[in-house]
């Protein structure tokens, strides 16, 4: 029998050497299909069996993914325009590898001292990078969505006294989110999932070169602000 976790036995070397092999192998038939995108076989994905009652080897599992491999966007085709996922470096993908295998977890330094040390490093270095000074710091998210989220839940902790801990104060739909009106959608599903709704997004209209009118944001929140009274 294989091993199932990378340690340090020689034969859990190889089995990872193994399943890299053929993960590359199917990869690299998918990489020589013509085009960015080829049609998805419905039969053949619907067929699949994602939880079968005993384990198969690594080849035969994407043997049988085929259809799924293949039907996929080829984000590294020159036909291909990147809107949300741009072709992926293969440091990157060496280094999804190396975080999969170690498997650490940076809530806590006792749980991945090193990881811990390094993510702090690369947060302080982008900090510098924007201008943020030494003492500059912040945390890695997932993505633009989760940064606005959490963004936003910073301002709203700090807007009121023990938010985190008391909830909303009874003045809390007076408040207002200042953004302009072509920022992602996550700005405002953001202000709905802290409590505040999504029409406390105040929006800025922009101009063609994309400039917001910040000379009438007074006003846009006056007549918010109304609204709120009414409804109450």
């Amino acid at each position: 029998m294989k091993p199932e976790f990378l340690t340090a036995d020689p034969a859990s070397h190889e089995a990872l050497r193994e399943s890299v092999s053929a993960v590359v192998e199917a990869l690299e038939r998918v990489a020589a299909l013509p085009g960015p995108r080829s049609p998805l076989d419905r039969d053949a994905i619907e067929a699949l069996d994602p939880c079968p009652p005993e384990g198969v080897p690594m080849a035969q599992v994407l043997d049988e993914l085929r259809p799924v491999l293949d039907g996929g966007i080829r984000v590294s085709d020159p036909g291909y325009v990147a809107h949300l996922h741009p072709p992926a470096l293969i440091a990157a993908a060496a280094g999804e590898l190396a975080v999969a295998v170690t498997n650490q977890s940076q809530d806590a330094f006792d749980a991945s001292p090193a990881g811990t040390y390094a993510e702090d490093r690369l947060v302080r270095w982008l900090a510098r990078l924007h201008g943020l000074g030494e003492k500059g710091s912040g945390v890695m998210t997932m993505g633009g969505t989760g940064s606005n989220l959490l963004g936003l839940a910073l301002a709203r902790d700090r807007a009121g006294e023990h938010v985190r801990r008391d909830g909303l104060p009874d003045d809390a739909r007076t408040w207002r989110f200042v953004a302009s009106d072509s920022s992602h959608d996550s700005v405002r599903r953001s202000a709905a999932l802290l409590g505040l709704g999504m029409d406390a997004v105040a929006e800025v209209e922009t101009d063609a070169p994309d400039t917001s009118h910040v000379d009438i944001l007074p006003g846009r929140i006056y007549r918010m602000e109304h609204a709120a009274k009414r409804l109450r």
